[in-house]
């Protein structure tokens, strides 16, 4: 049974299965963890948003500590048990990577225990939760073990690149309604996957791992990407 849940914007049903199902459909074989991207929004400390701005959280959450998140569609969790989201720092929670590449550093996997429901509407549910684990995308690998598995497919237009540090960030969108990326890490002459995300119209997931790839791979990646 989900305490959170929302009526699907486009199928209409009160308690869409849909992307629940999704969730796990989605996930990759090489994948440890599952979880909810941009519909999660982090509020910043002593704020509760009102139902049309977000005041995001500035700074990385810390392990231990409470914060506060808004959820949106296609969200679903349980009260009982724990989940993941990612923490995107303000302007690439709004505007993505592309344009803020350097906040892939900033960025956070993590692990949360919802603590109580504070407030919701149609659209919206804010929660308390305890950060059980946050954890940097360049760590993920030392994180998870190595998985095989094969690598989810993606749209080949509105195709970009960004590298940063040991990350390269791959995106592709099909008119922006359905989204694909991955994140990928250099690691000395070899190459792992450690995030894929996808977005669409009951999906707003992210998948996180350690997935190395063979030098004809990312040679195919690449190439689409150029």
């Amino acid at each position: 049974m989900h305490d959170i849940k929302f009526q699907c914007k486009d199928c209409n049903e009160k308690d869409c299965t849909k992307s629940e199902a999704n969730l796990l459909r989605y996930k990759p074989s090489w994948a440890s963890v599952a979880g909810y991207d941009v519909c999660v929004a982090w509020i910043g400390e002593g704020a509760v948003s009102n139902d049309k701005s977000v005041m995001r959280m500035s700074e990385p959450p810390v392990d231990g500590k409470n914060c506060t998140l808004q959820v949106n569609h296609p969200f679903k969790a349980s009260l009982r048990d724990p989940f993941w989201v990612l923490f995107r720092p303000w302007d690439s929670a709004v505007n993505g990577w592309e344009d803020f590449p350097h906040e892939l550093e900033f960025a956070r996997v993590v692990k949360c225990k919802p603590v109580e429901i504070i407030k919701k509407n149609a659209k919206s549910y804010w929660v308390v939760i305890e950060v059980l684990e946050s954890m940097e995308f360049s760590k993920i690998s030392d994180r998870f073990a190595k998985c095989s598995g094969p690598i989810q497919p993606y749209p080949t237009q509105r195709m970009s690149r960004i590298d940063w540090n040991d990350l390269i960030y791959f995106n592709a969108n099909l008119e922006g309604d359905v989204t694909a990326w991955f994140i990928c890490q250099k690691q000395g002459k070899q190459m792992a996957m450690l995030l894929y995300g996808t977005s669409g119209w009951h999906e707003d997931f992210f998948f996180a791992g350690n997935r190395p790839l063979s030098a004809e791979e990312f040679k195919c990646l690449e190439k689409d990407f150029l």
